[in-house]
């Protein structure tokens, strides 16, 4: 597992475990982004432990 691990001492996130509603509402907004600025941007989303 991937952790924000960081010295600033809020080492309390992880690589979000998302489902397939979730993983479609990113997308939708990744291509959105795209439309609106021509440029490929990926979201990459973390979730509190």
């Amino acid at each position: 597992m991937m952790e924000h691990n960081c010295e600033c001492g809020h080492n309390t996130f992880q690589i979000a475990h998302l489902d397939s509603k979730e993983q479609d509402a990113i997308r939708k907004a990744e291509a959105q982004i795209k439309s609106e600025t021509g440029k490929d941007i990926i979201m990459i989303a973390w979730e509190k432990k």
